[in-house]
């Protein structure tokens, strides 16, 4: 959305907070796949 809001497309906040939204997502989502076991079971 970042590159909407330099184009005049979309209002700047909005950008900044799908932005901080994605990086919330992508930490909360890390921390999840540290729980899970993914090797192989054999």
């Amino acid at each position: 959305m970042i590159p909407l809001a330099v184009l005049g497309l979309m209002h700047p906040a909005l950008a900044e907070v799908a932005m901080a939204t994605s990086s919330v997502t992508v930490v909360s989502n890390a921390n999840l796949l540290r729980r899970v076991d993914i090797r192989a079971r054999e």
